[in-house]
């Protein structure tokens, strides 16, 4: 397992829709900022070691090369919910004595994958906020300026990741390598798999998983294709 304060590498994916259409206007420098943002946060949480990025998600390295305990991938989605262009055109030419409304929907998908197992789990939330433009909530404006609302909704989504992230890190499911079957056309090298043994081992040992457990994960990794060679090693 790891320690109760592991070390983290972040990367983050942005895509944003506006009634379902896409907008790829500044995407590299939001996900700049959103990646800055994730690595204040979580040192913020004081529940990692080392808190480290990858930049975006195009830009993450082999796992095997990243020398942090977990790593984390974002895939952050801003889905904007807006009137027609009509409605809108109403609102700006009566200066919004018609009411105007907007819905900005926050999604993010965290990949975890732990470096140490090569266990991996998905968390997904949701957040979201709307905005209203009428020239009678203008006295209002300054207590609830979209960018800071939007900004709090942020910080709130990162902080509950980190909690969230930090909680199935160390938790035993994610210390247990994932087992997968094996047939003839994968190549799996007997290193490959004699690690995986090992971890496996390692974690009936310390009483992470129960005997049967144990046994049927071995018997399948043993079984493979290319354990053939294992099977006097381990019975």
């Amino acid at each position: 397992m790891l320690s109760e304060k592991p070390s983290i590498s972040l990367s983050v994916n942005f895509s944003q829709y506006y009634n379902w259409r896409p907008i790829n206007n500044s995407i590299g420098q939001i996900e700049d900022e959103l990646v800055e943002k994730a690595v204040e946060r979580f040192n913020k949480s004081g529940l990692y070691s080392v808190v480290t990025s990858t930049g975006t998600e195009s830009d993450v390295i082999a796992s095997d090369d990243i020398g942090t305990d977990i790593n984390v991938e974002f895939d952050v989605v801003n889905d904007e919910r807006g009137g027609t262009a009509f409605s809108e055109f109403m609102a700006a030419l009566t200066l919004y004595a018609l009411p105007d409304k907007k819905i900005d929907i926050f999604r993010v998908s965290a990949k975890i994958k732990n470096n140490k197992s090569g266990a991996e789990k998905i968390i997904k939330i949701k957040d979201s906020m709307t905005t209203w433009r009428q020239l009678f909530l203008l006295p209002l404006f300054p207590f609830k300026m979209p960018m800071v609302v939007s900004n709090d909704v942020q910080n709130n989504m990162i902080d509950t990741l980190a909690i969230k992230i930090h909680e199935e890190a160390i938790s035993q499911e994610m210390s247990i390598p994932p087992i997968v079957e094996i047939n003839e056309r994968d190549e799996v090298m007997e290193k490959d798999i004699l690690n995986r043994l090992e971890v496996l081992k390692n974690a009936f040992e310390l009483e992470l998983i129960s005997g049967t457990d144990y046994e049927q994960k071995k018997l399948i990794l043993l079984k493979s294709s290319n354990a053939t060679s294992l099977l006097s090693f381990y019975y």
